[in-house]
């Protein structure tokens, strides 16, 4: 998935759920402006852990992977790679 798809998956589903967060630009801050609070993180977590299938260690929840919409964004999509990579790793072995 690119992401262009990702980022309009993260921000819909923030829509949705936390309808603070309709219209804040990618970059805003959304833990250091109270958009999302930490109950807020564990939705957002289970969330991109469901619908990208990764999994989200305690190491990632940091605010350079939760603090922005981009920011979430690029997390996901780095992992997604990470995950797309090891399956492939595991057909050509």
């Amino acid at each position: 998935m690119d992401k262009k798809n990702t980022t309009s998956k993260v921000k819909t589903f923030l829509a949705q759920q936390f309808p603070i967060t309709k219209n804040v630009g990618n970059d805003e801050p959304l833990l250091k402006n109270g958009l999302i609070d930490s109950l807020g993180i564990l939705e957002v977590v289970t969330f991109v852990e469901k619908e990208f299938g990764i999994v989200v260690s305690d190491e990632d929840l940091t605010p350079e992977n939760f603090g922005s919409i981009h920011n979430l964004a690029n997390f996901v999509h780095n992992k997604t790679q990470i995950v797309t990579l090891r399956k492939d790793r595991l057909w050509t072995v």
